[in-house]
């Protein structure tokens, strides 16, 4: 038997294709393959037949015209709609932290759906990865035609000095729209530096190559897949997709870079102080949001392909980072450290309202109109939080709850109305100070507008009594007589010629203080963030009395001084840390990094070890000792 040419093998496939592709048209008895506007789809007779005019409608206002053809298509393309049940097939190609999420949607949506192969089965198989897809908030519909709108503002900060990047954009979207080969695209310099720069190692390489494989496989459920999770695959699979759009809307974003830079500044300028630089690099990516928003040396990462062509969505997210900047630049940020157990876990979960509710009503993310009764939702489960750590309740139940609040948003929230509050009826200003003060003085503020005579703040939007009295007793550790004159020095001066004599002059005003420790705290942290690391040492020596938790403060200013290569200081530190922590393997592992950079190597060996000695398959401890 003769074999069958190339050439003829090549036509019965192509014929076999095109009858699959016809038969696939016809039992939905529609044409996908062409170029159908939603009206068509409406104006249909199979529409009013299977009464799925309105799933039709949601689809038109949830997907742009592309999406919904490319969409219909694919779904069209299966060998039936019953092939969705195998989408777990192409989910567990992704990423661990994606499969746990989509699972958590897919499961539920589609154990009790019905898919029949008709025109009504089709469209209600759209309907059902659309409402999969409603899940992401506003990272469902990063395209929808916007035009960016260039906004008048009075810009008054002229120390402005950011960087936006755009290397890793251009490289990553290059190659991903002329298909170069995934070791090519690992091999990207920003693409490196990513999985080398991040401490809790969010994407590797084999991850990187499995998605890039992944977004080039032409079947229709991983297209599906990609098209109801914007997230797949790194959200490779998307900016492959909608590649053009991307890059017109990457151009914009260059082309407008100055103005999106001002009115973010603008926005900021309205609460902090205006003689507070603005210094800071943006590297512009796809791909990079499993790693969160900040590099190692805390340069900002923001992953285009969350906002597409939603220009004022990323204008805000921008804000919001420079937000945590300024916050820093200007904050005394040492309370954490008066505060142990219970009081902690209350500490930790104000400020998560405060800093993410500020920035929030600064630059509004959330619904800016939301109903009251979500409002007093977020205020309930703040009450429900606090009273769980009160009772001390199990960890897991405290961790669960907060991991809501943050995750769902709710604290972000309940803080945004809260500082709207404050704004509104005790006074800008009043909101400043919350900003250079902290999360308890913005607490405290929130008690006090509420407690006006004329306050229009309803019962349920304000704190119970024994909140108000938590918050009263743990501002009592904070002398905030001191606090403003040293936040006041850090504000006004940079450098130790200025700052100096400035410090002087407070110490002599309060020299005759008992809570001299706390200044001495505060002025260390001071000199620290400013990095004169040498000069710090000294008062922090001087303010241990006050502190409560002694080990972390000491571990967490030694790991400073470490990182910014203040060697011998952080030697004075990890050894109050091996004190403190009672010799742990951590606290001596620490001490003799310390000493071997400080070049006191038979001091380090002997700290190493003791680690060998506590832990012998400590592979750190073997690795300085082989130095």
């Amino acid at each position: 038997m003769h074999s069958l040419k190339p050439a003829v093998l090549l036509t019965v496939s192509l014929l076999f294709l095109f009858i699959a592709d016809t038969f696939a048209q016809n039992r939905y008895n529609f044409d996908f393959e062409k170029d159908w506007d939603w009206v068509d789809l409406l104006i249909d007779d199979q529409s009013r037949l299977f009464q799925v005019q309105e799933q039709i409608k949601y689809l038109r206002d949830e997907f742009r015209i592309e999406e919904g053809r490319i969409l219909f298509r694919e779904l069209a393309k299966l060998d039936s709609l019953n092939q969705l049940r195998d989408l777990p097939e192409v989910i567990n190609e992704d990423i661990a932290k994606n499969r746990r999420k989509f699972f958590e949607i897919y499961i539920p949506a589609v154990k009790d759906a019905d898919f029949s192969e008709t025109f009504g089965g089709i469209v209600r198989a759209a309907v059902l990865l659309a409402n999969i897809r409603d899940n992401f908030g506003e990272e469902k519909k990063p395209f929808g035609d916007r035009k960016f709108i260039v906004k008048s503002t009075e810009l008054k900060k002229t120390n402005v000095q950011i960087i936006f990047n755009y290397n890793a954009a251009d490289a990553i979207l290059d190659a991903l729209t002329r298909g170069a080969d995934e070791n090519e695209l690992v091999s990207i310099p920003e693409m490196k530096f990513l999985m080398e720069n991040f401490d809790n190692k969010c994407v590797t390489r084999d991850d990187l190559i499995n998605c890039f494989r992944q977004v080039r496989r032409n079947d229709p459920l991983t297209k599906l897949y990609i098209l109801s999770n914007p997230l797949a695959f790194m959200c490779f699979g998307y900016v492959e997709q909608f590649s053009d759009e991307y890059r017109k809307s990457l151009a914009l974003v260059k082309r407008e870079e100055q103005n999106i830079l001002e009115n973010s500044a603008y926005l900021l300028s309205l609460f902090f102080p205006e003689n507070i630089d603005f210094k800071n690099s943006v590297y512009m990516f796809y791909g990079s949001r499993n790693c969160g928003w900040r590099y190692r040396d805390n340069s900002i990462l923001m992953d285009l392909s969350r906002f597409g062509d939603d220009y004022e969505l990323l204008t805000k997210y921008l804000t919001r980072e420079l937000f945590f900047d300024e916050r820093d630049d200007i904050q005394i940020n040492v309370m954490k450290y008066l505060y142990t157990g219970a009081d902690t876990l209350i500490y930790n979960l104000l400020d998560e309202v405060y800093s993410n509710g500020v920035s929030n009503y600064i630059a509004p993310i959330l619904l800016s109109n939301r109903p009251s009764a979500l409002l007093e939702k977020d205020f309930i489960l703040f009450r429900k939080t606090i009273k769980a750590i009160d009772e001390k309740a199990m960890q897991e139940a405290i961790d669960s709850m907060f991991a809501i609040g943050v995750n769902e948003m709710y604290f972000h929230s309940m803080g945004a109305q809260m500082a709207y509050c404050i704004d509104v009826y005790s006074g800008r200003d009043a909101l400043k100070h919350s900003l250079l003060f902290g999360p308890l003085y913005f607490f405290q503020k929130y008690i006090d507008t509420y407690m006006l005579d004329d306050s229009p703040i309803r019962r349920v939007f304000r704190l119970p009594s024994n909140v108000e009295a938590k918050i009263l007793n743990m501002n009592r550790s904070i002398s905030y007589d001191m606090l403003v004159d040293i936040v006041n020095i850090k504000v006004n001066n940079s450098d130790t010629t200025n700052i100096n004599p400035e410090v002087r002059k407070v110490f002599s005003k309060y020299k005759s203080r008992r809570d001299n420790w706390f200044l001495n705290l505060i002025t260390g942290k001071l000199y620290l963030d400013r990095g004169f690391y040498s000069e710090s040492l000294e008062y922090f020596l001087y303010s241990m009395q006050g502190i409560i938790d002694r080990a972390k403060f000491v571990r967490d200013i030694g790991d400073t001084y470490f990182d910014n290569k203040a060697y011998k200081e952080s030697v004075k530190m990890y050894e109050k840390y091996v004190t403190y922590s009672g010799g742990t393997v951590e606290s001596h592992s620490k001490l003799g990094a310390a000493y071997f950079e400080s070049g006191e190597i038979d001091k380090a060996k002997t700290e190493f070890e003791t680690v060998i000695k506590m832990d012998p398959e400590n592979s750190k401890a073997k690795e300085y000792l082989l130095k």
